[in-house]
């Protein structure tokens, strides 16, 4: 599903809100591989009592489609990472396109280089595949305090993956499906 580097930029859609229909550029970057629409549309389903007013962080944005699919349907402000100069250029470029005031753009290494003041309310974790990103990305989201109480957080990866990137057992599943090889979550965390 990784977007090779000589391919070509392709795009995705808003599917709701504000910037219903509205492009969004993905980068012709390895590794980026945006959340298909229908995983999208089932995933802001499980969040629409949630998103409107939430701080979100979009921890390995790529495309920003989930970031920015939270900001279309309300969410107060989203902040980005991304590791990659050309995704981050791109992701500044869909913010003006889209004049998405209430968004924070940052290049670095999540969770290594990421730190905040302020808590999220929701939280997309989407990493490379394989990489066995999320467990460590959990682990620094409870430990620099990044969570706020009952936040939700949303994990996307490879079947095979699951074994790997234990969450912690305090946590409440919400929801759960797989599409292909890729399954993905929504857990409320019960004990930030």
């Amino acid at each position: 599903m990784a977007v090779a580097n000589n391919c070509p930029e392709s795009t995705v859609r808003i599917i709701g809100g504000q910037w219903r229909g509205s492009k969004i550029i993905v980068p012709a970057v390895s590794k980026v591989r945006p959340t298909p629409n229908r995983v999208r549309e089932t995933v802001f389903n499980w969040l629409a009592p949630y998103v409107v007013g939430a701080f979100c962080l979009d921890a390995f944005a790529g495309s920003g489609a989930l970031g920015f699919e939270a900001l279309s349907r309300g969410a107060a402000a989203v902040t980005f990472i991304d590791i990659e100069q050309k995704v981050i250029a791109q992701l500044r470029r869909t913010a003006a396109k889209l004049r998405a005031a209430e968004v924070t753009i940052l290049q670095a290494q999540f969770p290594r280089q990421f730190s905040s003041k302020t808590p999220f309310d929701i939280v997309f974790l989407d990493p490379p595949f394989n990489q066995h990103l999320i467990a460590h990305s959990v682990r620094h989201l409870q430990t620099q305090c990044l969570l706020k109480e009952h936040a939700l957080v949303y994990t996307e990866r490879t079947v095979t993956a699951q074994h790997h990137d234990v969450l912690p057992s305090d946590w409440q599943q919400l929801k759960h499906k797989q599409a292909g090889e890729v399954a993905y979550g929504l857990y409320c965390v019960t004990n930030s």
